[in-house]
């Protein structure tokens, strides 16, 4: 009678999203089998029969009806997920004519990591002294470090302003608000910090004449009349 055997369930594995975890192994055998036997593996976990290529189900071939303990590999896969249950998961063994068997994974120990993410793509524009804090930021955001193929426009309410309206070269600029993860399975690892500089706001004199003089002998005159033009609202600037 054709007959399936599996060794104890192997042991728990860990990794981070995205990128397949390091391969735990038990070993399928049987006897008088009459074809192929296949290996599935559960959601979140890939198998192998060579430790080089993985996917969710593995094929084993006996010779003669009779395939000795043949090393099966078990990894978590790039996709698994962080809210995935992994644990205690049911490793389907079948074919060769004979009655299917089943393993399970470890009852507990399995996790997924979430992937770090950063924020990019965004820069803050140079300006003149106006007399407020207001920023123009250039760019739009984007997620640096996504993985399977994902893609996810950014989330989160985020304003800028400089920390105060003085002049400064290389200003960090204040951020109301944060942006978050796209997903469970990735967090955001610093927030995006931002610099620009403020410099000085150029003004225009106007109105200034030289008052006619007697020649004295010196070269000095006196200017009358001289406003400036361009102050901001609100600051007092004498000539």
């Amino acid at each position: 009678t054709p007959e399936l055997s599996v060794s104890a369930a192997p042991s728990p594995l860990t990794t981070t999203y995205g990128t397949p975890s390091n391969a735990t192994t038990f070993t399928v055998s049987g006897v008088y089998l009459t074809s192929t036997v296949s290996i599935t593996a559960p959601t979140g976990f890939e198998v192998s029969a060579d430790n080089a290529s993985y996917a969710s189900a593995a094929t084993l071939t006996p010779e003669f009806g009779t395939l000795p303990a043949t090393t099966v590999y078990l990894r978590l896969a790039a996709t698994a997920g962080v809210a995935g249950t992994h644990n205690a998961q049911t490793i389907n063994v079948s074919g060769g004519g004979a009655p299917p068997v089943t393993l399970t994974t470890a009852a507990t120990g399995h996790n997924v990591a979430t992937k770090v993410l950063n924020v990019t793509g965004l820069s803050a524009a140079d300006r003149h002294y106006n007399g407020n804090t207001a920023v123009t930021i250039v760019g739009s955001p984007a997620y640096e470090g996504l993985v399977n193929n994902e893609s996810f426009p950014v989330s989160g309410n985020v304003t800028w302003a400089f920390a105060d309206k003085n002049i400064g070269a290389g200003k960090v600029l204040a951020r109301t608000g944060s942006f978050t993860a796209p997903s469970a399975n990735y967090a955001i690892a610093t927030q995006p910090s931002l610099t620009a500089s403020i410099t000085a706001k150029p003004l225009t004199v106007t109105g200034a004449s030289v008052t006619t003089k007697i020649y004295d002998t010196t070269t000095a005159a006196t200017i009358t009349g001289a406003t400036l033009v361009g102050l901001v609202d609100g600051d007092t600037v004498a000539v």
